[in-house]
């Protein structure tokens, strides 16, 4: 292997040295034999930096993540039909069901990250989350399988003998015993698996800074030094790319097979692929046990002091802001109760005060993400109801309709990373800031969501005008909402996960990501309530239009949080020593700041 690195990187230095050379002759000038040795270098190390931190260990890491989205989206791609058809619920209820089952599965994130980062630390988090979560779906499976003889067919359809009351209690008790397990447990684990395996790459991207710096002269050690942060930083962001690329594997393949189960089997056998995976991802996970990076609980004092911390602080900023006088603010400021004396209090530490504050100034781009999710969420409910309508052609279930988004995904990726977006910064002559590509990813929704409203009218325009029970409409017209969605993911969601990470403090990116998660709980259980209310008795186009709208309205409160973000970090980078050279206050933030 070690022979093949060698091959591969002198071919690489042969070609870029012809490629010099080229350039060198067009322009008619020559590069010193220097300045050729520094550019290879370069190039050598950003090739070597993309494909040096996939080690075992992040590999074990990588096969978890994709097994265990197999296990949640492959029970996911069937569940709204498994509440109409096998549990006998109304349609509308069934949508608000599936939409507070995801609320509870991203709002259980929390509980995770204070455990992960208070206590119990990662690894042991995931481990007692995931058995519970593997508990929670063999209850699921369990559920399915009581009283499935009762149906005639092996897809527990409407057709047959009906299940009388008791049975359909005992039936609707399990399933939904074993959905509270199932979301608790998904929910514990989410923060962590991804903070978890970027951890493993930082503390890998560390060692190798760190063995460079005994290799490397005087002069190489500075520039070493001024650069490693950002390789760092390239290394991580590689690793979220590669692992949102397994979470769409694990859901592709499971929303693929899923449902091929349920038509052939029923349910009870299709809810039983996924607890297998589930069981294949933490053996995979244990298998490296010996060889992970440990994140140390509770450094800088545990996350419940943390959220009563930021809690303070959030407060006094309210009482700044509501005070609409010098007076008033004087009495705050000078109020012995009042968290105004914060700062001044020797119960936290300067460190544990920067951390609140970094964790404070992201809850406001966090606070625009759950409409995106309401919207979201609904191509497993809403969408694949529509496609139950529609003309199934090439032998698709209507669940199947749902493998698009995560194919797209996969194919996607890649070229943002590689095409789009280098593209665009070569345009605009800087970097496509994160919230520059949320933004668009939020217009991408939108246009998403009013393409699917002009196809619901033309649906049940057909409808009125034909007596068939099947739609002629071909499911494939569900193609442009789909792709437009996914593009709208890939700019906003794996987005969002590298700017949670990056703007967390060390002992807090758990909790980040908890509160990343949690916008996905606050979009579904939004959704939810509006379903059992406002939109139960509203036309289903008349939806679509309408959650489009409210994603536009959102889009421009954003540009507004986007905005004050840019002007907080520019105030961040324009700090002054002070004469003391230790700390001071800027923005509201207390920030160390180093002599230079």
């Amino acid at each position: 292997m070690k022979s093949l690195r060698r091959r591969s990187n002198q071919t690489m230095s042969e070609s870029a040295e012809a490629e010099l050379e080229m350039r060198n002759r067009k322009s008619g000038s020559s590069l010193q034999t220097m300045e050729v040795d520094d550019m290879l270098s370069d190039m050598q190390q950003q090739a070597d930096t993309s494909r040096g931190f996939l080690t075992p260990v992040v590999w074990s890491i990588l096969a978890c993540e994709a097994a265990e989205r197999f296990a949640y989206f492959g029970f996911r791609a069937i569940l709204v039909l498994y509440f109409k058809n096998a549990l006998q619920l109304p349609e509308t209820t069934a949508i608000a069901l599936f939409a507070y089952v995801a609320s509870l599965a991203y709002f259980s994130p929390i509980i995770g990250a204070l455990l992960a980062d208070g206590s119990w630390g990662r690894y042991r988090t995931i481990i007692c989350f995931a058995s519970l979560y593997l508990v929670g779906l063999a209850i699921l499976t369990t559920g399915a399988f009581l009283h499935s003889n009762k149906k005639a067919g092996t897809s527990d359809s409407a057709a047959g003998t009906e299940l009388s009351e008791s049975e359909l209690f005992q039936k609707r008790a399990t399933t939904f015993l074993g959905l509270f397990f199932v979301c608790i447990g998904t929910g514990g684990i989410k923060p962590c698996v991804s903070a978890f395996g970027a951890d493993q790459v930082a503390a890998q991207a560390a060692t190798n800074g760190h063995d460079s710096e005994h290799n490397a002269s005087h002069d190489d050690t500075i520039e070493h030094e001024a650069d490693e942060e950002p390789s760092s930083s390239l290394e991580v962001q590689a690793f979220f790319a590669y692992f949102y690329f397994c979470i769409n594997l694990g859901a592709l393949t499971s929303i693929f097979l899923v449902p091929i189960l349920k038509a052939r089997y029923g349910f009870g056998f299709a809810f039983l692929a996924p607890t297998i995976f589930l069981f294949f991802a933490l053996a995979a996970f244990l298998s490296k046990r010996k060889e992970y990076v440990h994140h140390v609980p509770g450094q800088r004092g545990s996350l419940g002091s943390m959220f009563w911390l930021c809690g303070l602080l959030l407060y006094q900023r309210i009482q700044q802001w509501w005070s609409s006088s010098q007076s008033e603010y004087q009495s705050i400021q000078h109020s012995p109760s009042s968290p105004r004396r914060v700062e001044q209090s020797n119960e936290w530490t300067t460190q544990q005060l920067q951390d609140a504050n970094r964790t404070l100034q992201i809850l406001p781009v966090l606070s625009m993400l759950p409409i995106f999710w309401m919207l979201y969420d609904q191509q497993g409910s809403v969408w694949t109801l529509q496609a139950s309508r529609m003309k199934l052609t090439f032998g698709i279930e209507p669940e199947q309709m749902n493998v698009i988004n995560p194919v797209e995904i996969l194919l996607f990726i890649p070229l943002f990373d590689k095409c789009i977006y280098p593209s665009i910064e070569r345009l605009v002559g800087h970097p496509f800031p994160h919230l520059s590509r949320m933004a668009w990813g939020m217009l991408f929704c939108a246009l998403a969501f009013f393409v699917s409203g002009v196809l619901e009218s033309i649906i049940q325009d057909q409808e009125a005008n034909d007596n068939d029970s099947v739609n002629s409409i071909s499911i494939l017209w569900q193609l442009p909402q789909i792709t437009l969605l996914a593009i709208a993911e890939i700019l906003l969601s794996v987005t969002g996960y590298d700017f949670c990470y990056s703007n967390s403090s060390t002992s807090c990116k758990a909790l980040i990501m908890a509160l990343f998660l949690m916008t996905t709980a606050g979009g579904d259980f939004f959704a939810g309530i509006l379903y059992n209310g406002l939109f139960k008795d509203m036309n289903r186009a008349t939806v679509m239009h309408v959650c489009g709208g409210l994603m536009l309205l959102n889009l421009l409160l954003f540009l507004r949080v986007a905005k004050w973000w840019t002007r907080c970090q520019a105030q961040l980078q324009a700090r002054t020593v002070t004469p003391s050279g230790e700390e001071e206050v800027m923005g509201g933030m207390k920030t160390e700041i180093e002599l230079t």
